[in-house]
């Protein structure tokens, strides 16, 4: 029986239990976010875009051939003769070099345009990394502040539990009434009630943390403590420039693309000039011509100049220079919000170190107080309203002092986002 119970065990599916500090969390996310992946995959493509377009001043091997039916010639003339023919097949085929010699620089911009679009793209994945990065240290210290209030919480209940029975004790011998211990009864039940709500509250962040790092959702996860450890005034002196910022630096870079996109587009106006060499081997398929098949090669320089195109290229030219017109815009903009999150996150950092110091102090008398309280209710000196009054008065005080070391950290956190350092 003892067997079949084990073996019974062994084969139920286990359920996977990780213990993870907030940098191999947000780690594990910038390794499996799947947006950051689909960004990698589009940097790889535009690579391949750039390596192409630098090949527009290598020359070019061609292959062609052809077979044709032609109708009929209505007449040929070899010197004096002139003969008339009927339809024919006609075939041949043709190899050849050409090598673009001048192109008023189209070719350059267009690549130049190619690279500045794909350094936009980076910054625009670092700027994703930042924030996948930051919404998990959001999470992170959003749960593990619910776990440290639950802990509290119970640290509390065990308290009242204890105060219970020594109410009970009094009551007993007549020092306390029916309604004191009513009293602290309805204070256990709220207090269990919220810590059961904690206890959901924290299960639902930690299935959102799971789910932003690509982890499975049934993934027992364990936080650890130390993640909450803070080193006051530690961040507040980090360097800023909101171009470090990588929302900024991508505007920026589209700005630098599209200007020489407008660069290749004016170019357009120019001649392209190409240098042909091609070999030919044809038949014209008529018949009586002597030496049917023949072949011969030539050598050239082709001038391409498109003169006019009812005004195209110049509406084109139009459109991209709004386009970077919009896309400043944009970029001051991003730099005053930029410039505007630095100051909040730096602001909020100050407060919430001092809101640490001073929650602390107001826990430590708290507890003191309660622990006097505590000390008269045993004494028969102090009544249930007291008793209840001094836990609640300890407890605001310590899930604020909770509250103050998760948002401290998180200020941290939120301070390095703002400078465009967090995943660094």
């Amino acid at each position: 029986m003892k067997s079949l119970l084990a073996l019974l065990l062994f084969a139920l599916p286990t359920i996977a239990s990780e213990s993870m500090s907030l940098d191999q969390c947000i780690q594990t996310a910038l390794v499996h976010n799947r947006n950051l992946k689909a960004l990698d995959a589009r940097l790889e493509g535009a690579n391949l875009q750039i390596r192409n377009s630098r090949t527009a001043y290598l020359p070019r091997l061609d292959f062609n051939s052809y077979y044709q039916y032609v109708s009929s010639v209505a007449e040929l003339s070899v010197g004096p003769v002139t003969k008339t023919f009927g339809d024919h097949d006609a075939a041949g085929l043709s190899t050849g070099v050409s090598q673009l010699l001048f192109d008023g620089g189209q070719a350059h911009f267009r690549t130049k345009s190619m690279q500045q679009t794909h350094e936009s793209a980076v910054a625009n994945r670092r700027n994703t990394a930042a924030d996948v990065a930051i919404g998990v240290a959001r999470l992170y210290l959003g749960a593990l502040g619910l776990e440290k209030a639950r802990d509290a919480l119970r640290l509390e209940e065990q308290s009242l539990i204890e105060t219970r029975q020594i109410a009970q004790r009094l009551f007993d011998v007549g020092l306390l009434l029916q309604l004191d211990l009513i009293t602290i009864d309805l204070r256990l039940a709220t207090l269990q009630n919220r810590i059961e709500d904690l206890a959901k509250n924290i299960e639902l962040t930690r299935l959102q943390l799971l789910n932003l790092m690509e982890m499975p959702l049934d993934t027992q996860l364990e936080l650890t403590k130390d993640s909450t450890e803070i080193n006051l005034q530690s961040s507040i002196t980090v360097a800023f420039s909101p171009e470090n910022r990588p929302s900024v630096l991508a505007l920026a870079k589209q700005i630098e693309a599209g200007e020489s996109r407008e660069k290749s587009l004016g170019r357009t106006f120019l001649p392209t000039i190409a240098a042909r060499g091609y070999y030919y081997y044809e038949s014209p398929g008529i018949d009586k011509l002597k030496n049917e098949w023949m072949d011969y090669w030539t050598i050239g320089v082709n001038l391409n100049w498109m003169l006019w195109d009812f005004g195209i290229r110049a509406r084109d030219r139009k459109v991209v220079r709004l386009e970077n017109q919009a896309l400043r815009e944009n970029h001051d903009l991003a730099k005053e919000q930029a410039n505007l999150l630095h100051k909040q996150s730096k602001l909020n950092l100050t407060s919430n170190d001092r809101q640490v110091v001073l929650s602390s102090k107001a826990m430590e008398l708290a507890e003191k107080k309660l622990q006097w309280i505590r000390d008269r209710f045993g004494s028969g000196l102090a009544t249930s309203t007291d008793i209840v009054t001094a836990y609640n008065e300890w407890e605001s005080a310590k899930l604020s002092y909770e509250k103050s070391a998760i948002e401290c950290r998180l200020g941290e956190l939120e301070l390095e986002y703002a400078t465009g350092d967090i995943t660094k």
